[in-house]
């Protein structure tokens, strides 16, 4: 599922919701996330997961999140 209009703190950001049809985790999750997010946006593409504070958590099933912001958002200074 793709959300190309997502709004955010930080702007609009395409939103992609990543879930096997059984449910199941996905193996070796990085390298899946990273082939999936290669194949749909294209191999130099930035996109960012989000793991949230424990107190705002919801994980209710094997759903994976990435968001990809416009360039000029991403990639964000590390240092």
């Amino acid at each position: 599922m793709i959300n190309d209009n997502c709004e955010t703190t930080k702007g609009t950001a395409i939103k992609a919701m990543v879930q096997k049809v059984n449910n199941m985790p996905l193996v070796n999750h990085w390298s899946e996330m990273q082939k999936i997010k290669n194949e749909i946006f294209g191999p130099e593409t930035v996109a960012i997961e989000y793991y949230p504070a424990q107190s705002e958590l919801t994980d209710m099933a094997n759903i994976y999140w990435m968001f990809i912001y416009p360039s000029d958002v991403l990639p964000l200074p590390l240092q």
